[in-house]
């Protein structure tokens, strides 16, 4: 009975989303939907670690990292098929994020579905569940707002129903660890031990007494690696958007 309900709404989404932006919680139920969703049309999924555990029978094209998608659809007028963003489990704090008050703490979210909403204008929708008859059902995001408004307030505006959503999670919700490394003190931690594995890493080098080219060059490009994308974690809003934007 429960498949029966999830293929009924999954036809119910190719109809009314066909070109649209479907924002989504990671939760198991939403997962089985989106797999009956990529039986009978194609997909853009926002990757992530869940997405690519939870979606592993669907077609491997049709899961995409943000920029990909932002490329894939940057030619046409309109979305070209439809986007399923899953924001709690996009992980980040680099340009492409904005920091905001989110569902009870300061988190990097990502700037990816405003960027879509203001190229593209799609029609937006979400999934809902009835907390008392557990059915769930197709409901629209008004997106036309959040296009008006600064990036900050515009994500804000935007992802408002999935905040609410992450106020009160359902049981089958399955980002919650993903979700809490979103947060502003998490991803100061993660930048403070970045650091100190640089820091490590240049006194290896500094310590060498034999040239070992291959050895040197692994280092600099962890350091590389360490250094690229916490140094922009407060990069402004207006350039997020403009390096989103450029990736694509």
């Amino acid at each position: 009975m429960r498949a029966r309900a999830e293929q009924r709404l999954a036809k119910h989404i190719q109809k009314e989303c066909a070109g649209g932006l479907l924002i989504l919680i990671s939760t198991r139920s939403n997962f089985r939907i989106v797999r009956e969703l990529a039986r009978i049309t194609p997909l853009w999924i926002c990757a992530g670690k869940l997405a690519s555990e939870h979606l592993r029978q669907i077609r491997p094209d049709y899961l995409r990292t943000p920029p990909e998608i932002v490329r894939l659809a940057a030619s046409h007028e309109a979305l070209p098929r439809t986007v399923v963003s899953f924001p709690d489990q996009i992980h980040g704090d680099g340009p492409s994020f904005v920091e905001i008050e989110f569902a009870g703490s300061q988190r990097h979210m990502s700037l990816l579905e405003l960027l879509l909403v203001m190229r593209h204008q799609p029609s937006v929708h979400t999934v809902l569940r009835d907390l008392v008859s557990n059915d769930m059902s197709l409901h629209p995001i008004d997106a036309a707002a959040s296009r008006q408004c600064p990036l900050d307030q515009g994500v804000k505006r935007l992802l408002g129903p999935i905040e609410t959503l992450l106020a009160n999670p359902p049981d089958d919700w399955l980002a919650e660890r993903v979700f809490a490394s979103k947060s502003a003190p998490a991803s100061a931690a993660r930048f403070r031990d970045d650091v100190r594995d640089v820091e490590a890493l240049l006194r290896l080098l500094a310590e060498r007494t034999t040239p070992d080219p291959y050895a040197t060059t692994r280092i600099m490009n962890r350091i590389d690696l360490l250094t690229r994308g916490p140094a922009n974690a407060n990069a402004s809003s207006s350039p997020a958007a403009e390096r989103l934007a450029a990736s694509g």
